[in-house]
């Protein structure tokens, strides 16, 4: 019976050891037995069937380091490494000084009691590249708190983030990450409380605006960051639009645009979303949405949708001059007024907008200029019901009335069609 303690403790050992490496495959989201768990295990040096964890002391420090990279509390990593490793394998005092290394960035421990020779300047760059590969988005965020050495491996690794989104009210903030939870930030007394699901956090001298921006820039200042899709709202809680709302807006812009300034490299992002659903006047709007477009990186950027409360010709003169407008292929303005000369619309591939100024020279004159865009594909026009006489287009373009008064397919050319309704008209190429 004393015989087969050896061979049950070293079972238990290699037990131990097993789940360890399973936890760790965990963390960088690899299956068990599939081959990138292997080719980690082979980095790791780990050999289930003759290292027990209590010779191989630089184990530990890996295990510690996964846990540390999760960003978990001392408690709870110190509670996981017991559970996985087993009691006594190190004590939480010295546990909690290997922390406060790794957060200093200081891997190197001299004369640490877990080993005399073993140090963590010495893990591979492949598993360091594997941890910050596999981390979502929302640990990302966590680089900012942690040791200088893994987050710079962090900013020079590629990033790609789905959605970012950021709606700025009267008394608000809310911060959306992919489909994370929303982030709110609501004002207090010189503070502001920070709400993540049922957890609130309170930062004294802080302001709602700024600490929404300051953490959705945590993001932004990535080198390598492209991002899907980048949504700006401009809203208020308060039904009544006043003078004070207004000016709340045009502030918030101005640091907007001084924020995004100070970046070194313009943002890549596909696709923008800019909502204005405070109401200003005429000469007051046309900066608003200049405080972020000239700083997205043009040609990268392929939509842009515009969405405000009221006309907004002053700000699009100014819109439609920029390489972010000329080299984009789709436009969505489909809710809001465009009162533009059409030639600014045609070098899109996809556009849907709305023109309450619309005549029927407008359409005969799309009816011949797109077919020459190779890359044009759809299009739609809303407009007023009734604005356009559909008989006097009809004839216009094929020469001949229409028999149907309110909605009729038009034959432009054996390439592209044309509908045309009473409330809106649609340009296609067929399939």
């Amino acid at each position: 019976m004393d015989s087969l303690k050896p061979n049950t403790c070293q079972e238990k050992q290699s037990d131990s050891l097993k789940n360890a490496l399973i936890r760790v495959s965990n963390v960088l989201n690899i299956r068990y037995n599939r081959p990138s768990f292997h080719y980690l295990k082979h980095c790791l040096k780990i050999n289930l069937q003759e290292i027990s964890i209590q010779n191989n002391k630089k184990d530990i420090y890996y295990c510690i380091l996964y846990e540390f990279v999760k960003n978990k509390p001392w408690g709870q990593s110190f509670k996981t490494i017991r559970e996985i490793l087993g009691e006594g394998v190190v004590e939480f005092n010295e546990f909690k000084r290997l922390y406060k290394c790794f957060e200093r960035g200081m891997f190197e421990m001299e004369g640490n009691s877990l080993s005399d020779d073993a140090c963590l300047s010495n893990v591979s760059k492949e598993i360091m590249e594997k941890i910050v590969q596999h981390l979502d988005i929302k640990d990302r965020l966590n680089f900012r708190k942690v040791s200088k050495v893994i987050r710079r491996k962090s900013d020079n690794s590629h990033l790609t983030c789905e959605s970012i989104s950021l709606n700025f009210a009267n008394f608000s903030t809310e911060l959306r990450i992919e489909n994370l939870p929303p982030i709110i930030y609501k004002q207090g007394n010189n503070e502001c409380h920070v709400e993540f699901e049922n957890n609130v956090k309170t930062l004294i001298g802080e302001h709602l605006f700024y600490r929404g921006l300051m953490d959705a820039g945590t993001i932004f200042e990535n080198k390598t960051l492209e991002l899907g899709s980048l949504t700006i709202c401009f809203s208020s809680e308060i039904p009544s639009y006043t003078r004070g709302v207004m000016e709340n807006v045009l502030r918030k812009c101005n640091k907007l645009k001084e924020y995004f300034g100070t970046f070194k490299r313009l943002i890549h992002v596909k696709s923008f979303d800019f909502q204005l659903k405070v109401p200003l006047e005429k000469d007051e709007k046309s900066d608003t949405i200049l405080s972020v477009l000239p700083y997205l990186k043009p040609g990268f950027l392929e939509k842009i949708r515009i969405e405000t409360k009221s006309d907004c010709s002053e700000m699009m003169r100014k819109v439609v001059k920029l390489d972010q407008w000329n080299l984009a292929i789709e436009l969505d303005m489909c809710d809001t007024p465009f009162k533009l000369p059409l030639q600014n619309l045609i070098h899109f591939k996809r556009f849907s907008v709305f023109m309450p100024n619309i005549s029927e020279s407008h359409v005969t004159w799309l009816a011949r200029i797109l077919p020459e865009n190779d890359t044009f594909e759809y299009c739609s026009i809303r407009y007023p019901e009734n604005q356009l006489n559909l008989d006097l287009i009809n004839l216009g373009i094929t020469g001949r009335h229409s028999r149907e008064k309110s909605n009729s397919l038009l034959e432009t050319n054996a390439v592209f069609g044309m509908h045309l309704g009473k409330k809106s008209i649609h340009f296609f190429r067929k399939s």
